[in-house]
C-alpha cells in the first residue's frame, strides 16, 4: 500500500510533474509513470514493458521522481 503522503509531499511531487512536463515531458508518458507508481507500490499491474521504455527513453521523465525510474530501469534490466 502507497504510504500517505503530508501536504508539502502532494505539492512537491506536482511542482516536480510540471517541472518534467516544461522539459518536454509527454503528457502520456507521464501517464505511463503514474500507472507504475501504483505497480510499484502493489496497487495495480506493471504497465507493458513498450511503455516502461517509453518512460525510460524521456530524458524528462527522471525529474518527476528519480526512485520510481531507477525502479523502472531496474525492471527493465531484470526483464531482459
Amino acid at each position: 500500500m502507497a504510504p500517505d503522503r503530508t501536504p508539502d509531499q502532494v505539492r512537491a511531487a506536482a511542482a516536480a510533474m510540471d517541472r518534467a512536463r516544461a522539459a518536454g515531458l509527454p503528457d502520456d508518458v507521464l501517464l505511463i509513470m503514474l500507472a507504475a507508481r501504483e505497480a510499484f507500490w502493489g496497487e495495480a499491474p506493471w504497465p507493458s514493458h513498450t511503455d516502461l521504455g517509453r518512460v525510460l527513453a524521456e530524458p524528462a521523465a527522471q525529474i518527476v521522481d528519480e526512485v520510481l525510474w531507477w525502479a523502472i530501469r531496474n525492471r527493465m534490466r531484470g526483464s531482459r
